[in-house]
């Protein structure tokens, strides 16, 4: 009987980086009896992206505004089911952080009357690192409502919110009921927990295979950016009135900043409010821990608290002189860009006259001989 195994993040957690292993790797890993689809329409950069959307209503910006059937919920469904009829391998691995949002009814239905076991792969990170490592992404991303513009509120309303993501129980609990609790593999968010300290490594274990030098490495993406330009990002966001997708291609031209210019990284938790947080979620944590870890003492993270009083010195904002550096740089990085393609608009220019004299030539040529013949 086929196994499918269903990563479904948590966000946050290093699932860019497996997936992007997953793609470079899937022939060897059909090779070796695990197969990862990447030739569907549910498919999307790297990873399950566009079927785990196709649940939960979110749709890239470049599919069809009317939402065409090839993106629909009963079309991925069904796409997905034929290639897993139709694959040799007996296991097959679908990733996408969106599954995280999807509800268990939902995603067990996709394989509803398939002989076949479902498992679900979850990686849990501590809350107090998801919610700054979250907010980051949201900046990035130009997600207003979901940064709710300042990061303190963001905590506030994440950790007030019984229904936020950040409680990791109550939606296990949830896919444990779909798929029955044995089907839940549960795997902490920390090196030191991981198969020889490695993600790769220790998610290649769940599946039964070692990480071998056959494997092609991955290069690391999507990491977080220093908190002095996440500062920037939200202060621009705020005072642009710019359309979702203009923001986004403006904030991909802030991440190259950190390159040309010195920009801090900052920790905008101090440990007594990291403590606060994780206060709220030891509850959670320690029934995740006891209920799919086995774990008798309740203790899902091994990274120590941190001390309350230990010291801590507050991020005291962008100033004035730093915003005006970083704007002149902006500038300074589109005009070289702007030179560059005038440049290259110059040598096509020159290409094309020098093209269009040696066709006169020819042109002259042609007619001089014809004129002798005609002679």
């Amino acid at each position: 009987m086929k196994t499918v195994y269903i990563h479904i993040g948590t966000p946050k957690t290093g699932s860019t980086n497996l997936q992007t292993f997953f793609k470079l790797n899937k022939t060897l890993l059909k090779q070796k009896g695990v197969y990862y689809p990447a030739e569907g329409s549910y498919y999307y950069n790297n990873a399950h992206h566009i079927l785990a959307r196709a649940f939960n209503g979110d749709y890239y910006h470049w599919m069809d505004p009317q939402r065409e059937p090839k993106y629909s919920q009963e079309w991925c469904t069904t796409q997905i089911r034929e290639h897993i009829n139709q694959t040799a391998c007996q296991k097959i691995l679908l990733s996408a952080e969106g599954f995280w949002y999807v509800s268990a009814k939902e995603l067990r239905g996709i394989f509803d009357n398939m002989p076949l076991v479902c498992k679900i792969i979850v990686y849990l990170r501590r809350q107090d690192h998801r919610l700054v490592s979250a907010y980051n992404q949201n900046v990035k991303q130009c997600r207003k409502e979901r940064y709710h513009d300042h990061f303190e509120n963001f905590i506030k309303i994440e950790i007030e919110n019984k229904n936020s993501s950040f409680y990791h129980y109550p939606r296990i609990t949830k896919l444990a009921k779909a798929f029955g609790k044995e089907n839940i593999i549960v795997r902490p968010f920390e090196k030191q927990q991981w198969y020889h300290q490695n993600l790769i490594e220790d998610f290649l274990n769940i599946l039964g295979l070692p990480l071998t030098q056959d494997f092609e490495k991955a290069e690391y993406r999507n990491e977080s950016l220093p908190y002095e330009l996440i500062s920037l990002m939200e202060l621009l966001n705020q005072q642009s009135h710019l359309e979702r997708g203009q923001q986004l291609k403006f904030s991909g031209r802030l991440r190259n900043l950190p390159l040309e210019m010195e920009l801090q990284n900052y920790d905008p938790l101090s440990p007594q409010l990291r403590r606060e947080i994780l206060d709220c979620f030891q509850a959670d944590n320690e029934a995740v821990a006891r209920e799919y870890l086995g774990r008798k003492d309740g203790q899902l993270f091994y990274e120590p608290l941190p001390d309350r009083d230990a010291p801590w010195e507050p991020y005291s904002g962008l100033s004035i002189e730093k915003v005006a550096k970083a704007t002149v740089k902006i500038w300074q990085l589109e005009e070289k860009k702007r030179q560059n393609l005038l440049r290259q608009i110059d040598t096509l220019t020159q290409d094309i006259q020098s093209e269009k004299t040696v066709n006169q030539t020819l042109e002259l040529e042609n007619q001089t001989l014809i004129d002798l013949l005609i002679k």
